[in-house]
């Protein structure tokens, strides 16, 4: 059960982050406001970055990947298979960005890419974790 609580809080953290309609309002109310689009405009998927990189955007897109991180070690801590924790951890990027197009948010392609940042991070500290623990022998 702790184990099934690890993983959810992350995920939950991420989906409320994902569908509020507005990040600046949830953060200084601590309310989250979900505005729902029947029929969004799946084309603002695609769309490019903007003209201007501000360090706002650049620490909410660190936000982006540092989220996608600790979801993946979640995932990792609680099904080993990289599998299972992997793929989820891909998938749940794409689900997430897809339905910021449905709460009024700029869900884009090059989200996912950010978000996957955070994801194959994670996976190479597994990686590089589990092989250094595998070489040591404590006699």
């Amino acid at each position: 059960m702790l184990k099934l609580m690890f993983i959810l809080c992350p995920a939950v953290i991420i989906f409320i982050l994902t569908c509020t309609s507005s990040i600046e309002n949830f953060i200084d109310t601590m309310n989250p406001s979900f505005i729902w689009m029947s029929e969004p405009d799946f084309s603002q998927f695609f769309n490019p970055l903007p003209d201007v990189i501000t360090e706002d955007f650049m620490h909410q897109k660190m936000g982006h990947a540092l989220a996608f991180f600790i979801f993946t070690i979640a995932l990792y801590t609680a099904f080993p298979s990289f599998y299972f924790y992997g793929i989820l951890s891909f998938l749940y990027t794409w689900v997430t960005e897809l339905l910021q197009l449905f709460f009024m948010r700029d869900g884009r392609l090059f989200d996912v890419g950010i978000d996957s940042i955070g994801i194959g991070t994670a996976i190479l500290i597994i990686g590089l974790c589990g092989r250094y623990s595998s070489t040591l022998k404590i006699e």
